[in-house]
Parts: C-alpha cells; sequence; structure tokens
C-alpha cells in the first residue's frame, strides 16, 4: 500500500458501525466530521489500538489500515436525555440573551440618571454593578459552551455593566468630568472584558473577548491624551470618532494569529538575507487543515466582534462632533463637517469587501447612525429654522442611496466605479483623523499645553 492510496478506517459510535475510506493528508477529526459524528471534547474521547486515546489531530497516514476506532461518550446520558438536553439548550439562549441584553440597556439607563446622586449612594451603586459585571463575565464565561448567543450577550452584558460601575465611581464636581468618567468606564468595561477572556475555555469567547477589551483600551487611551492636553468631553468624543476609520480598517490584517514559521520558509529566508541576526522560527512543512480552521475560526469571531464595537463607538461619539456647532470657530465648524463626512464615507463604502451579513450591514447601519445623530445634533445647535435644511438634505441624500441601490441589487457591476470608490474610501480613511482634530481644537491644546 503506498502513502497515497486511501486509508480504511473504522469507527464505532452510538449511531454504530461506520466504514470509511479517508485520504492520507487529512486528520482524524475530518473523518469524524465525514462520518456524522457530532464531537465534542468535553464529553467524548475517541480510543485506538490497546484503548490509547488517539488524539483528534493526529495525520490519518500515521494511522494503521483497517483499524477500529471507538468514540466513547462519557457524559452517562441516554439517546432520549440527549434529546431533551439538546431541545433544553436551544431554548436557553434565547431567552439568556434577551435577559442580558436588557440587564445591560437598564444598567446604562440607570446610570445615565444616577450621576447627579450623593456620593454614598453613587459609589454603593458603582460598586454593586462592578460585582455584578464581574459575576456576569466569570459564569456567563464559564457557561457559554460555544454558543454565539450566550457568548455575545455575555459580553456585551459585562461590558455594559462595566463601562457604568467604572463612569458612576467618580464624582461630578471637578473639572473635565465627563471625559474623565468615559476614561474610567472604558477602563473598567476593559477589565471586565478581559477577566471574560481570561475565565472562559471557549476559544472563541477568548478571542473575541481580547479583541473588545483592546479596543476599549485604545479608546481610554485616546481620551486620556486628549484629557492630557487640556480638551473636554466633546473633544475625546471627536478624536475616537475620527480614530473609528482606522481601527475598522486595520482590523482585518491584525487579528489573524499564526506561529510565524506558517508564513514564509524562514529557515531558507535567514540564510539567503544579508546578517546572520535573530532566530530561526520553527517550521511547519505539514499545515493540518485542524489548526488553520481553528485559527481562522477565532479570527473571523474576533473581526465580527471588533467591527461591531467600532461602529458602535462612531455612533456613540458622532453626536458629540456637532455639539456646539454655532459657536465654534470656522475652522472647527469645518473640521466637524468634514469628519461627519468622512466617518459616513468609510462605514458606507466598507461593505463592499464582505462577504458575511454581519459584516456588510453593521457598518451601513452605523453610516445611518452617524448621519442621524450628527444631523440631530447639528439642528439643535443652529435652531429650528436649519432643521429643514438638515431633513432635505438627508432626504436628498437618501433619494441618491436608493437611486444606486436598485442597480446593484440587479447584479450592476463596474470595475472602473469600484476603483473609483476604493479611492474615496482610502481618502477618508486618511483625513478623518485629522478633520477630528481640527473640530476637537487639539492644535490649540498641544500649543498651549507646551506653552504653559
Amino acid at each position: 500500500m503506498t502513502g497515497s492510496d486511501p486509508r480504511r478506517i473504522a469507527l464505532l459510535a452510538d449511531g454504530g458501525r461506520v466504514d470509511l475510506a479517508v485520504p492520507p493528508d487529512g486528520v482524524l477529526l475530518d473523518a469524524l466530521r465525514a462520518a456524522g459524528i457530532d464531537f465534542d471534547a468535553r464529553r467524548h474521547v475517541v480510543f485506538g489500538r490497546g484503548s490509547k486515546v488517539t488524539p483528534l489531530d493526529t495525520v490519518v497516514a500515521d494511522l494503521d489500515d483497517g483499524c477500529l476506532l471507538t468514540v466513547a461518550d462519557f457524559s452517562g446520558r441516554g439517546e432520549g436525555d440527549r434529546k431533551r438536553s439538546r431541545r433544553l439548550e436551544a431554548a436557553i439562549p434565547g431567552a439568556l440573551t434577551c435577559l442580558l441584553v436588557v440587564v445591560g440597556l437598564l444598567t446604562l439607563v440607570v446610570a445615565a440618571g444616577a450621576m447627579d446622586l450623593a456620593a454614598e449612594w453613587r459609589g454603593a451603586l458603582a460598586g454593586a454593578l462592578g460585582l455584578a459585571a464581574c459575576g456576569v463575565a466569570i459564569v456567563g464565561a464559564r457557561r457559554a459552551g460555544g454558543d454565539a448567543f450566550v457568548r455575545t450577550s455575555t459580553l456585551a452584558a459585562t461590558v455594559a455593566l462595566g463601562f457604568a460601575a467604572g463612569a458612576l465611581a467618580l464624582p461630578a464636581d471637578f473639572e473635565r468630568a465627563g471625559l474623565v468618567r468615559v476614561i474610567a468606564g472604558c477602563a473598567a468595561a476593559a477589565v471586565c472584558a478581559a477577566i471574560a477572556a481570561t475565565a472562559t475555555l471557549d476559544p472563541l469567547l477568548r478571542g473575541v473577548g481580547g479583541t473588545v477589551c483592546l479596543l476599549l483600551a485604545g479608546a481610554g487611551l485616546i481620551a486620556g491624551l486628549v484629557a492630557i492636553a487640556g480638551g473636554d468631553l466633546r473633544a475625546g468624543a471627536c478624536v475616537i470618532l475620527g480614530a473609528t476609520p482606522l481601527l475598522h480598517r486595520g482590523l482585518a490584517s491584525a487579528l489573524v494569529n499564526m506561529p510565524e514559521g506558517y508564513f514564509i520558509q524562514y529557515e531558507r529566508f535567514m540564510t539567503n538575507r544579508w546578517t546572520v541576526r535573530g532566530s530561526i522560527p520553527e517550521s511547519h512543512d505539514t499545515v493540518h487543515a485542524i489548526e488553520v480552521r481553528g485559527a481562522m475560526d477565532v479570527a473571523a469571531a474576533r473581526l465580527r466582534a471588533g467591527t461591531v464595537t467600532v461602529c458602535v463607538m462612531a455612533v456613540v461619539t458622532a453626536p458629540a462632533a456637532l455639539v456646539g456647532w454655532a459657536d465654534a470657530t470656522l475652522l472647527a465648524q469645518f473640521g466637524a463637517g468634514a469628519v461627519v463626512v468622512f466617518v459616513a464615507l468609510t462605514f458606507a463604502l466598507a461593505p463592499r469587501r464582505s462577504t458575511t451579513p454581519l459584516l456588510r450591514w453593521a457598518p451601513r447601519l452605523a453610516t445611518g447612525g452617524v448621519l442621524l445623530g450628527a444631523g440631530m445634533t447639528f439642528s439643535a445647535s443652529v435652531g429650528l429654522a436649519a432643521a429643514g435644511a438638515v431633513a432635505g438634505g438627508l432626504l436628498v441624500l437618501a433619494v441618491v442611496m436608493i437611486a444606486l441601490l436598485v442597480p446593484t441589487t440587479r447584479g450592476w457591476r463596474s470595475l472602473s466605479a469600484s476603483r473609483f470608490a476604493d479611492g474615496i474610501e482610502s481618502i477618508a480613511v486618511v483625513l478623518a483623523l485629522p478633520a477630528a482634530m481640527i473640530d476637537a481644537n487639539v492644535p490649540d491644546l498641544v500649543r498651549g499645553m507646551m506653552a504653559g
């Protein structure tokens, strides 16, 4: 028998015996999936010759031809119990998701109304919310079990509770209290997300929690730098809004974590380069599908979570970009309008490169949220007379979008239009942050800080 011939193996499971002919370059997990076995590493074990445990990443070529493998279930439940458990587990995620989402929304509402409470009551409420955030993070992370609904609701409720606890922990009677509260809220939410990522056994939740933690920590860092420069809450929100296009563009290339030996042949590269400085990473001559598939699943989950987080950051901070627009300088007014336009363009054009529904619709909804929030703030700043002009502009924009949507949904494609959109998106990504810094009056803040 040659090394390229398929291996014949027999699998014994609850459903009986299954005989398979598997390509030698596959792994054992691929064979289990081909046999239709719903393998769960928490309760299933594969035994081979001599009752020895056979790892799932075992290459099929290393198995004996005609070998017998037994899939043992250590859950101690019969088929009827498993069916009832599946029905119960299918009903739990939806209810738990709704419960945790409602808890998160009520937390933010209560935190917004409790900002003016006495120091003792506010501190007690902040402590209670902090303990609740840690409890939801730990218990939800341990109970997630790979379910996407439970994973999402757990992380959303944890972040909301943590942000509210951090924002309420500080008093309101000092300078730039609003910006400092945002910094504290982002820091607390990032810590809670890190706790959820550390406490879980699910690699997807671990990756998602780490991504959300880094993004929240970055937002808090930006707000902290603005506070050091002497800015207020509006300035911090403007800079965070201008940074969202850069964060969104960099997500896809920053979330794939693979060992260095997977990318190039480092041994040949290190022998041909002009210097021998540095160590040679471990070479991976064989790429196993189970390892690559696991890494890509984690990267895809991190990309979805990062995209939603960045979109929420843009929608939340957009109304602050035009606060007090009528009283600002001409340069600040220009920066405010430019940052809103650039952010809207970025999120409107970005979905062209995505195929996942969430990655396509989250930026589109963020575009509508940014325009709606900025338009409402602009109308409140300039008075009721300009509200009609703003509504008319939004109506014209909606008509233009519908005019472009109809031929696109009918199959219209244009390479030149796509390249033109790529150029517009790149310009918007590059200029959004400088426009936000002009809107936030950051050059004057830095000049004053250096002079003082």
